[in-house]
């Protein structure tokens, strides 16, 4: 069976980050509603401790889409800080992103 390098990768992660933290979810969906009706789902890679949305990429560079998408997550989860993980380099890229609500 052949699987995503970003799913393999973001297997690996999780498992560290489990390692590291209590409470990790890898599988989740965040409903959006607009005027009290549910429009649909986010779903974001990782939720580390109920409180920090992690999103794992495998591109050139962060660009500000990446940006705007965790932007929304976060939004929508009420939660303030997110980040942008890149494994597109041969070294690790960040993103930090908070949501002033």
């Amino acid at each position: 069976m052949n699987v995503p390098l970003g799913r393999a990768k973001l297997n690996h992660l999780s498992g560290a980050v489990i390692g590291a933290a209590q409470k990790v979810s890898s599988t989740f969906a965040l409903q959006v509603s607009y005027e009290g009706v549910v429009v649909g789902d986010y779903i974001p890679d990782l939720l580390i401790q109920d409180c920090l949305i992690a999103e794992i990429k495998a591109t050139a560079s962060i660009e500000s889409v990446h940006r705007q998408q965790r932007l929304n997550y976060l939004r929508v989860s009420n939660l303030k800080p997110g980040l942008i993980l890149n494994f597109g380099h041969a070294h690790l890229e960040v993103g930090r992103v908070v949501f002033h609500f």
